[in-house]
């Protein structure tokens, strides 16, 4: 809808304040759930957060009003989005289980029916992606996979930097959660900057910019050890969220300037579709990486503490 509404003027601020609102909500679950955790158990974390979920799609509903560009006669490719939805799941469950056979068995299943799913698109009259026009536009093609990339590199630094703050770091939930806002506060001061200079100058530049700012975060990130300051933590959360600022919102914009106002909607999924994808892949992967450190030694967390 902000494609929508913002065709040409200030779409870059625009996407830069909707990106705030992602980063504070995105950040905010830390902080929140260092408390329920503390207050209530962890069971809370799980639970509490049901009431806002229903409350927001009630506002959905209710609120967003449709709007629905042209003359929409295209089908809903319903075989190719069911398709789609089991390929995913086969294969982010088979991934985070290896190497059990099971799950091996389950990826498997997975990447197959991404390649059917390929080549259902491709047969199809209404497709769901049409793969042929992402071939034809590299900047948009070149958007969406920045965009898996880096929040791919993002997703997991909350979860990894909480557990290094609590246990390397002796921290209690909150209290970690409380520093790691410090990336959001930047994030949401810089990103509606940064998509307001993107209006104006190529995206492209900004966004790049960005990308560097981010690595030299990683690159602060990549020397802590058990006896660092939290001071350093903060100066990479810094950088982190600088760059993820001045990438973002420039980013979509150069990505939705390349697209057709008739199929910002489709834009817009497909840039959605890769954040989650990223998140997704970059947590499943963590998540091998904990599964298969841990089998080899069950006392790993507690030799390292």
């Amino acid at each position: 809808m902000v494609g929508y509404a913002y065709k040409c003027a200030n779409r870059g601020m625009a996407l830069g304040l909707t990106s705030s609102a992602i980063y504070l909500g995105l950040s905010c679950g830390p902080v929140i759930g260092g408390y329920l955790t503390e207050l209530y158990g962890w069971h809370s974390v799980f639970w509490i957060p049901a009431t806002p979920m229903i409350l927001a799609l009630l506002a959905t509903y209710f609120i967003i009003e449709d709007y629905v560009p042209g003359n929409c006669t295209e089908r809903m490719d319903w075989t190719g989005s069911l398709m789609f939805s089991v390929a995913i799941t086969a294969f982010f469950g088979g991934l985070t289980g290896l190497p059990n056979p099971i799950s091996l068995t389950v990826l498997i299943v997975g990447i197959l029916l991404l390649v059917m799913f390929v080549h259902h698109q491709k047969q199809s009259d209404s497709p769901l992606i049409k793969l042929d026009a992402l071939k034809i536009n590299h900047v948009f093609t070149r958007s969406v996979s920045a965009s898996f990339l880096m929040y791919g590199a993002l997703f997991p630094t909350a979860f990894l930097l909480s557990l290094y703050m609590q246990f390397a770091l002796g921290m209690s939930p909150s209290t970690a959660g409380q520093h790691l806002l410090i990336q959001t506060a930047i994030m949401m001061i810089v990103a509606p900057a940064a998509g307001k200079v993107s209006d104006v100058y190529e995206p492209r530049i900004v966004a790049t910019l960005g990308c560097l700012f981010f690595a030299s975060g990683y690159v602060v990130l990549v020397v802590l050890d058990l006896d660092s300051p939290i001071s350093q933590v903060n100066g990479a959360l810094v950088l982190l969220g600088a760059g993820f600022g001045l990438f973002s919102s420039p980013n979509n914009n150069a990505a939705l300037g390349s697209i057709d106002d008739n199929k910002l909607g489709i834009a817009s999924a497909i840039l959605n579709l890769s954040r989650t994808s990223g998140n997704a892949t970059s947590m499943a992967v963590i998540m091998l990486f904990f599964r298969l450190l841990f089998r080899r030694n069950p006392n790993h967390i507690r030799t390292t503490t």
